[in-house]
């Protein structure tokens, strides 16, 4: 699955590294965080996809790339949001609004 972010350069720390102490005994576990490179990563790992998924920031910080479906909210890197905004068809649909309303003033 692939992942997006506003950010290019985003980095999320997933569960931290833990020392856990047992007497003279040290256990190290080790943390599991992500980077973004460009404002996207990807992965397979289903574990890790839903880890990503519940975290407290998804679809606020990250979120799923955009597919076309509204299955899910989608979030997009600034760069491309910034270019969806200009999108032709919002500027035709304006366009389209105006000439109807200029119709109908002239039917009446």
């Amino acid at each position: 699955m692939k992942f997006v972010s506003q950010y290019e350069s985003f980095h999320l720390t997933i569960e931290s590294r833990r020392e856990i102490r047992e007497g003279r005994e040290v256990t190290i576990t080790p943390g599991l965080a992500v980077q973004f490179k460009d404002g996207v990563f990807e992965t397979k790992d289903k574990e890790l996809i839903n880890k990503l998924k519940s975290a407290p920031n998804y679809r606020k910080d990250f979120g799923p790339e955009r597919t076309g479906t509204k299955k899910e909210k989608a979030v997009a890197p600034k760069s491309r949001a910034s270019k969806a905004s200009k999108s032709p068809i919002a500027k035709e649909s304006k366009k389209s609004a105006k000439l109807n309303k200029e119709a109908v003033k002239s039917s009446e």
